[in-house]
């Protein structure tokens, strides 16, 4: 899923079709998309599979055994687990550096 296509970090119109992004670029252009990928589930990393697994739990206790604490209980750990899994997936994108030279043109202007 594309959140956004950028030309030198300003949002930029464009349309999807049948898997394409089509916009109103030039060749020496440098097009940037922002997007989205979903992995299979084959692919995710450990602490997410544990983090739905609990989830699921937690959903299974309350309609197969009736029981709401097993199910509290349950989503409890995979709150915590998926809090965890975010926060480890997270360190593996660095942070973006930020664009100062419109701000610093502005100010000499």
């Amino acid at each position: 899923m594309i959140s956004t296509i950028t030309i030198q970090d300003l949002p930029i119109d464009y349309d999807i079709y049948e898997g394409n992004a089509f916009c109103n670029a030039t060749t020496t252009d440098t097009v940037i998309a922002d997007y989205i990928f979903r992995a299979d589930e084959d692919n995710w990393p450990s602490y997410f599979i544990t983090g739905v697994e609990l989830s699921v739990a937690s959903m299974l206790a309350m309609s197969v055994a009736r029981d709401a604490s097993m199910s509290v209980a349950f989503e409890q750990k995979a709150e915590r687990q998926l809090a965890k899994a975010r926060n480890l997936d997270s360190q593996q994108q660095t942070t973006r550096k930020l664009n100062t030279s419109r701000f610093i043109a502005e100010r000499r202007s």
